[in-house]
């Protein structure tokens, strides 16, 4: 099973890998231990170098192979113009690249991919081609629970010209999802525009439910097709005890804002070390899961606003004494940061995907906060991506 694979220097190695995922694994044939230590170097190398000593060692993924729990596969056209489904070639924008199996996934999932997948060649309908904004499938992404074993299926179509074979189509699928036990949620989502996103202008849900669950640190959160939830369930694991930790050591711990909230992760996990604790997120999707994902925990003491981060010095009144940020991988805005300035919460804690971005934000920040620890984490194994989470202090007299 791919989900015994937990971090192994070895182990890196010791499961095959299709040609198709060196695209998105491009360090997989560098052992784990030296992945680790080139994500380290790196973030010191991108950071001032005043910083160096307060960045901790960097924390390994539990997991390093079926640790995912979110993938996006494309269809598309191979060099040889076959039919394909799996990931866009480097350089080759246009073609892609047919895969089998992810090792990224759980063997439950790689079964709903394979179901899928077969389906979409048999039907023979035209895969999509960038170039020209035609064809019907354009993309299949799968999410799971990996503690729970549900898996959601979202297949992306382009519908232009196919509106008569809708009908059809959605009824072959229902009865496909029947036939697979671990498909919790089947989706159909229809995207016209010509951009590059595995997202729809309209969803329907199938079969199924309309979400899937998934357990961190004893709490269940509920998944949507578009929702934000850290791909890596097991590094999120490490990631938020870590930060649960850190913020047991502050005080007092009466009020903390979670910026960037998403589907309340943070601010859920956080909660038993809090008097009150307010969500902030723009996406209204995201602020009415992480309400229901409140009730189904039952915790009260949490509140949920939608608002962008540009304003919140407009819905939040001081005193705050923890404000944690988990911006996009563009970082803060120049706005959202100097309202965080004004705010000026008694401890910040910033989580980011992105150490360049984080650099610009900080030479901002530290205006006003001392910067305390960094504490680097590895989300995204056999990739050069990393994150990081940052402790700042108020500068007070």
């Amino acid at each position: 099973m791919m989900e015994s694979h937990r971090h192994n220097p070895a182990a890196v190695h010791s499961f095959p890998i299709e040609e198709a995922e060196h695209s998105v694994a491009p360090w997989f044939s560098i052992a784990y231990h030296e992945q680790l230590e080139r994500k380290e170097q790196r973030l010191r190398e991108v950071l001032d170098p005043s910083l160096a000593p307060l960045i901790q060692p960097i924390l390994p993924s539990p997991r390093i192979v079926g640790h995912r729990n979110k993938m996006e596969f494309s269809f598309g056209y191979d060099d040889d113009e076959r039919p394909a489904l799996g990931f866009h070639q480097r350089g080759k924008f246009w073609r892609v690249k047919d895969l089998n199996r992810s090792m990224f996934l759980s063997d439950a999932a790689n079964e709903v991919y394979a179901t899928l997948k077969q389906w979409a060649f048999q039907t023979g309908l035209p895969f999509y081609r960038q170039v020209d904004n035609r064809g019907f499938f354009r993309y299949l992404v799968i999410r799971e629970g990996k503690y729970t074993g549900e898996v959601l299926a979202n297949l992306v179509v382009n519908p232009s010209g196919y509106e008569n074979q809708i009908e059809a189509l959605t009824s072959e699928l229902i009865g496909l999802a029947q036939r697979v036990p671990s498909l919790a949620s089947l989706w159909l989502s229809f995207r016209r525009s010509v951009g590059d996103a595995a997202t729809g202008e309209e969803s329907r849900c199938l079969a199924g439910s309309p979400v899937i669950h998934e357990k961190l640190l004893g709490l269940t959160f509920l998944i949507s097709p578009s929702s934000f939830f850290q791909v890596n369930t097991f590094g999120a694991e490490v990631l938020y005890e870590k930060l649960r930790q850190l913020v047991s050591e502050l005080a007092p711990r009466h009020r903390l804002v979670d910026l960037y909230c998403g589907s309340g992760g943070i601010a859920l996990i956080l909660s038993s070390l809090f008097d009150e604790i307010i969500g902030i997120d723009s996406d209204a999707e995201s602020i009415g899961l992480a309400r229901e994902n409140a009730r189904l925990n039952g915790i009260d003491n949490t509140h949920f606003i939608c608002s962008r981060a540009k304003h919140i010095h407009q819905v939040l009144s001081p005193p705050i004494d923890v404000l944690v940020v988990d911006p996009p991988r563009a970082g803060l805005t120049p706005k959202a940061a100097r309202n965080v300035l004004r705010i000026a919460p008694r401890h910040l804690i910033y989580i980011s995907c992105n150490p360049h971005s984080f650099r610009e934000n900080i030479r901002l920040l530290r205006r006003r906060f001392q910067v305390k620890h960094i504490i680097p984490v590895d989300l995204f194994p056999h990739t050069p991506h990393i994150e990081l989470m940052a402790r700042f202090d108020l500068i007070t007299g």
